[in-house]
């Protein structure tokens, strides 16, 4: 579940980097849209992994110990429901929109995170094809950074 929802996470900053060419292919409104959808998909799987992993190891009769890498997973779903419930919840709070921009960049923060924990703890992400993929959504990550990084320098 997480393993999937981190690959969503990572296009949801391409879907919404304004990349021309990403662009070019929908428009700016579909693409919203389906950053809607996909990021709400995202969040429910992401949510749904601590929550399986703990019923899990109940049925199963033990509780695996707290460590710093479980920590960082924690911490990283917190940053990452401070930016989902800003985005669901902005009409509702009044939050203008430079406030909601602000509490959604938080999930800038989220992808790195998310990233070292997973490649950290994860089973499956130690080796083989996936870690190859997990080295590339880095890679995408942080050339969608560097885009959005001297696009922002443009513009001023």
């Amino acid at each position: 579940m997480a393993l999937l929802a981190f690959v969503l996470m990572f296009f949801q900053f391409l879907l919404s980097s304004k990349i021309p060419w990403v662009e070019r292919g929908l428009g700016p409104a579909a693409l919203f849209k389906i950053h809607r959808r996909w990021g709400l998909i995202a969040f429910v799987l992401i949510l749904s992994h601590p929550a399986l992993l703990l019923s899990s190891e109940r049925l199963q009769g033990y509780a695996s110990a707290i460590s710093p890498l479980k920590v960082l997973g924690v911490l990283t779903l917190l940053a990452l429901c401070a930016a989902v419930f800003a985005a669901l919840l902005s009409r509702r709070l009044h939050l203008k929109l430079r406030t909601w921009k602000r509490i959604h960049k938080t999930a800038y923060v989220v992808f790195p995170l998310g990233w070292a924990h997973s490649l950290l703890i994860g089973t499956t992400l130690q080796k083989g094809p996936s870690r190859v993929l997990w080295f590339v959504l880095a890679a995408g990550y942080l050339a969608i950074l560097v885009y959005k990084a001297v696009r922002g320098l443009r513009k001023r």
